[in-house]
């Protein structure tokens, strides 16, 4: 499949998360599971059948996989939509918690439906916000949003604490990318 996505706010906003999103991963703690450059395997296993592929081990995925699992499922279908950094703390929210997880987020940011569901009102309302508040405001809004969740997590459930320092040091990175360093 050919993307152009060289130089777009795509690419940008891949590089971003590609620095938090390390290798091979599935630690017990952490409910989704294996992970491997921030794709799950079920995500990967899914993937793999629509492509009619054969499963394997998340493990062996590829640069150019990953590259095509975060354009098209990632990406693409939402935060094509949005200026920069705004696209870049949805599509880094998406990788990160989940679309599901994701969409739970933002959803009460911009007065959605609380239903983990990201449709056309989610994406409406988001796409107001942006024209009323400035892609900057609501993407640090998003920021902040994370870093207060973060802590209710590990507040339900501690056995999450083994993960702060590195949500909380990639939360405040983002935070400094939305602001423009």
């Amino acid at each position: 499949m050919s993307m152009d996505i060289g130089g777009s706010l795509f690419q940008r906003s891949l590089a971003f998360t590609m620095r938090w999103e390390g290798g091979y991963v599935n630690h017990p703690a952490d409910p989704g599971g294996a992970t491997n450059k921030g794709v799950t395997q079920s995500v990967y296993d899914a993937w793999r059948r629509a492509k009619g592929l054969p499963t394997q081990s998340v493990r062996s995925i590829s640069s150019a996989e990953v590259r095509e699992i975060y354009y098209q499922s990632y990406w693409e279908p939402h935060c094509a939509d949005f200026q920069w950094p705004l696209c870049l703390a949805l599509f880094d929210t998406r990788v990160n918690f989940g679309i599901r997880g994701a969409a739970f987020l933002v959803q009460p940011i911009v007065g959605a439906t609380v239903d983990g569901i990201w449709g056309r009102q989610t994406q409406g309302l988001l796409l107001d916000y942006q024209g009323r508040w400035g892609p900057q405001r609501l993407a640090g809004e998003i920021a902040a949003a994370r870093l207060r969740y973060r802590v209710q997590r590990v507040s339900a459930a501690p056995n999450q604490r083994v993960f702060l320092a590195g949500w909380i040091n990639r939360d405040v990175d983002l935070f400094l990318e939305v602001i423009g360093r």
